[in-house]
């Protein structure tokens, strides 16, 4: 994972948490400020078992609901799937999982933006609700890959009259990198 001045990691936020934490002295509250923080988006760690035999990794843990749709996609390091647009859906769940390299997503309320960075394992899941601006960027990584594999697992087949696309120029948050 990496970490840059507007970057964070899983584990450089979770660190957060826990410095939040012992602040506030109880785990109340501390979801629901990370969920505020990142304009309602979630994250979920998913399972990973490795032994020697190799490893394999739960994508839809219990509870997870329907997969209507899915697909999986490969961005070049340095590019974006949207090089100068935000979007965001009106009714569904985007649910990503980065599989191999680094991607940097970014969040936005249309006012501010927020970014984290998930590639590795343990897999994580970024769940990013109905309404909230979102991009992502795939970058250079430790493991010297060249591109990012994103697992998308949408609640909702894909509409694309639900999908609004936003210029950067045209929103308060601005380019987001």
């Amino acid at each position: 994972m990496i970490c840059g001045t507007d970057v964070w990691s899983y584990e450089a936020l979770s660190k957060h948490y826990e410095e939040m934490r012992a602040k506030i002295g109880t785990m109340s509250g501390i979801e629901d400020w990370r969920k505020e923080w990142l304009f309602g988006c979630d994250i979920l760690t998913l399972f990973h078992h490795s032994d020697d035999r190799g490893w394999l990794s739960v994508l839809t843990p219990e509870g997870f609901g329907e997969v209507p749709y899915a697909y999986y996609s490969c961005t070049w390091v340095g590019k974006a799937r949207d090089e100068d647009m935000w979007h965001k859906h009106d009714s569904h769940t985007d649910r990503f999982v980065v599989l191999q390299g680094t991607a940097i997503f970014y969040v936005s309320n249309g006012i501010e933006s927020r970014s984290i960075a998930f590639g590795g394992t343990p897999y994580r899941m970024l769940i990013v609700p109905p309404g909230v601006l979102h991009c992502f960027r795939a970058v250079d990584d430790v493991y010297d890959c060249k591109f990012a594999a994103l697992l998308n697992m949408p609640d909702e087949a894909y509409d694309p009259a639900d999908e609004l696309r936003i210029q950067f120029s045209e929103s308060i948050a601005g380019r987001p990198w």
